[in-house]
């Protein structure tokens, strides 16, 4: 019990660091301070801002192939 609650909390955190470091990364690229993608939230952020920051960096393709393939695999758990 106590390693899937470990695991739950480590993913948490590992997925905060990669979400604010890719707007981090958007922000500094565009040169918009951070708090204007720091508000987005929700859908904004999944389908706007995120796709827009991956579409930066390079190996954006890859990128974005593994993130929607996530975004499916996320909808098709939340339905089973």
């Amino acid at each position: 019990m106590c390693i899937v609650v470990s695991c739950d909390c480590f993913t948490g955190v590992f997925a905060g660091f990669a979400v604010f470091a890719t707007i981090g990364f958007l922000a500094k690229s565009i040169g918009e301070p951070v708090e204007v993608y720091a508000e987005s939230s929700g859908p904004g952020l999944a389908f706007i801002t995120y796709p827009e920051a991956l579409s930066k960096m390079p190996g954006s393709s890859f990128f974005a192939i593994i993130f929607f393939l996530m975004l499916l695999a996320l909808g098709l758990g939340t339905q089973v």
